[in-house]
């Protein structure tokens, strides 16, 4: 592996490696689908990483009190944003989920390709890419009455650890 690979984020093949063989004659649509995949894999990837390494960065700025008060407030929000968006869009597992298809969707190329699977075995692989690809999920931590308990500051009644209209 070069290190032009490694900084590009190249860890699925170019489907150009599949020039001149049957998938290619027979089902080219599906080299679509497996070169959409490894882009959004990649592009996820790249995303999820960046974000990472921002959320660092300016949590450090941030902690350190780099620039004085206001700007860190702002290396602040600009973390949190970004560790929002890791979170709330689960980039890891939607980049994973991606990476998944395309190895079934390759293997099962590969299978094609020398005569151990038939068309229907290719499609069905490439439904079931799908289906494990899924969605966009949005995560939101939901907080329902009765999830948490509010002290009962009130010295008057000690009896009552916390208090009931929380509840």
């Amino acid at each position: 592996m070069n290190i032009r690979n490694l900084l590009s984020l190249q860890p699925i093949p170019d489907t150009s490696v599949y020039k001149g063989t049957l998938i290619e004659s027979k089902m080219p649509e599906i080299l679509t689908y497996l070169k959409l995949w490894g882009n959004n894999t990649r592009g996820l990837w790249a995303f999820h990483i960046f974000l990472g390494i921002f959320a660092t960065f300016f949590s450090l700025l941030a902690a350190t009190g780099f620039g004085g008060d206001l700007l860190s407030r702002v290396f602040a929000f600009v973390a949190a944003l970004s560790i929002a968006f890791l979170t709330a869009f689960n980039l890891g597992a939607k980049s994973n989920n991606t990476r998944n298809a395309w190895r079934l969707l390759n293997t099962a190329i590969l299978r094609f390709n020398e005569g151990l699977l038939g068309k229907d075995e290719v499609i069905n692989a490439y439904e079931s890419g799908e289906a494990m690809i899924g969605g966009i999920t949005f995560n939101q931590t939901k907080i329902q009455k009765g999830d948490t308990i509010t002290p009962n500051l009130n010295k008057e009644n000690k009896s009552n650890d916390h208090d009931e209209s929380a509840v």
